[in-house]
């Protein structure tokens, strides 16, 4: 938990600056305030910020702006409130969404049970620029009327810095940067994840590990290879008994990448893969080149995304509670931001727990 409140945005600080501008005019209710060019000199700052900061203001209920009248004290200044979310934009990648259901609809129900006058829309990630995209979102969420608020998975660095500062009700679903400060974010617990499952590859009688992951690796995937890698170390493991692999989305690759780990290799090892779908094509690789079940690799999964009752045919990590709790969490830490109350903790980390197929049960009953 945070002990110190992080630094609040720089376009916060810059609404901040011209609301105590219009307490120190002591202005009333529709009188008029500067433009955006004139607010942009008396703070020393571009246009754009200025008006970014203005178009918060309007949102948070303190300026109004209209055609011909320009810009005026709204009617009730109670910069402290601050009206609810019009619209969440939920930020994914369109590939991972059936495979992986990062906002599953159980979660985007949590949301709309403590943000039930919003709007839910989904917006894809682009294969290219996201840093342009997501700043064109904010910009017309920041000229809408009434507050927007952005849910993002997956956001590369620059995106993350981009929500961070836009000043916008904003939650992360994924570790935040540590270069990034002030992201509100939930996650599961990586470390943990890590930790788990290589230490039940190791029960399993493993003497490596390699570890599949996917072609671009964010931050949780880093405190995952941390942990496993600090777990092989306290087992007295050397080294090189731990192996890196970020793979593309094509079996073609990720079968030459098995052939290519099994040579020559003598111990039993195992194959940790971030997701299902990596490790079902770990599985048709093994299958295919015809390794005998003892002498294949145990395998194991990061993250699965199904129902709880769902059969997984792997060892994986789950989350303490499932996805309807974890998308209210996400609805609170929004409305919080919304109504501009302290938010404490920014951040918050899923325990996980171990979960075994059938098979594993079945076996560890008749032992």
């Amino acid at each position: 938990m945070e002990t110190t409140l992080p630094r609040a945005p720089r376009i916060v600080q810059l609404a901040d600056r011209i609301a105590a501008d219009i307490r120190r005019r002591r202005l009333k209710p529709g009188d008029s305030y500067l433009t955006t060019a004139e607010t942009a000199r008396l703070l020393g700052i571009s246009t754009t910020a200025a008006n970014r900061a203005m178009q918060l203001l309007v949102q948070r209920q303190v300026l109004e702006r209209r055609q011909r009248k320009g810009t005026t004290v709204a009617p009730v200044f109670t910069p402290a409130t601050a009206a609810p979310l019009r619209r969440v934009h939920l930020l994914v990648h369109k590939r991972y969404l059936e495979t992986e259901g990062l906002l599953a609809d159980g979660r985007v129900i949590g949301i709309q049970s403590q943000l039930p006058g919003a709007d839910i829309q989904f917006s894809f990630w682009p294969e290219g620029d996201e840093t342009a995209f997501v700043r064109r979102l904010l910009d017309e969420a920041l000229a809408a009327r009434l507050p927007e608020g952005f849910v993002a998975s997956r956001a590369s660095l620059a995106a993350q810095r981009a929500l961070a500062e836009s000043g916008l009700p904003v939650v992360l679903t994924g570790t935040a940067y540590p270069a990034v400060r002030g992201l509100p974010w939930i996650d599961r617990d990586h470390r943990q994840i890590g930790r788990l499952l290589a230490e039940h590859l190791l029960e399993r009688g493993a003497r490596w590990i390699a570890l599949f992951m996917r072609e671009r690796m964010l931050q949780g995937d880093h405190l995952v290879f941390d942990a496993v890698r600090d777990t092989l170390a306290a087992a007295g493991l050397p080294a090189d008994a731990l192996g890196l692999r970020c793979l593309p989305n094509d079996a073609g690759a990720i079968a030459a990448e098995v052939q290519v780990l099994l040579e020559g290799q003598r111990e039993k090892g195992a194959i940790l893969c971030r997701g299902t779908p990596l490790a079902d094509a770990v599985t048709a690789a093994i299958d295919a080149q015809g390794i005998a079940p003892k002498a294949a690799p145990a395998l194991a999964v990061c993250d699965v995304f199904m129902p709880a009752d769902a059969p997984c045919a792997y060892p994986y990590a789950r989350p303490v509670f499932g996805p309807e709790p974890w998308g209210a969490r996400i609805g609170r830490m929004l409305a919080c931001q919304a109504r501009r109350e302290p938010l404490t903790p920014q951040t918050e980390v899923v325990p996980v727990e171990l979960v075994l197929p059938a098979s594993f049960a079945r076996r560890k009953g008749t032992n």
